[in-house]
């Protein structure tokens, strides 16, 4: 993309966002919808009730620059409060898994995936 090179692209808005701002892009069409998500917590866990809980905790969720993790992410304005983020790569599935494995006090889901399984 940066060498002009590409015939069409399809992304999420933040990234749409950036290639407007800093490559000129233009955008064709917004489709429509919006982009949710979900922070869950295992259900035995009492001790995750707030964003605050989760500070200095481990969480699963697909590696930023996703959308998922940047949305908790900005919770939390300092980032010596924030939570440790553990990168899970290959999709929703894959943090599901991770999540199971009960390592992390949380999980990120994009609420479409999280109403269907």
């Amino acid at each position: 993309m940066r060498a002009d090179k590409y015939d069409i692209v399809f992304d999420g808005p933040h990234f749409v966002a950036w290639r407007i701002k800093y490559l000129g892009h233009n955008a064709l069409i917004r489709l429509p919808g919006k982009l949710q998500f979900y922070l869950v917590s295992h259900k035995n866990d009492q001790n995750i009730k707030t964003f605050n809980d989760l500070i200095g905790k481990h969480i699963c969720g697909i590696l930023p620059p996703n959308l998922s993790t940047l949305a908790i992410l900005a919770h939390f304005n300092n980032p010596v409060r924030q939570p440790i983020i553990r990168g899970i790569r290959g999709g929703m599935w894959k943090v599901y898994a991770a999540f199971e494995q009960d390592k992390d006090s949380a999980a990120i889901f994009r609420t479409t995936f999280y109403k269907k399984n």
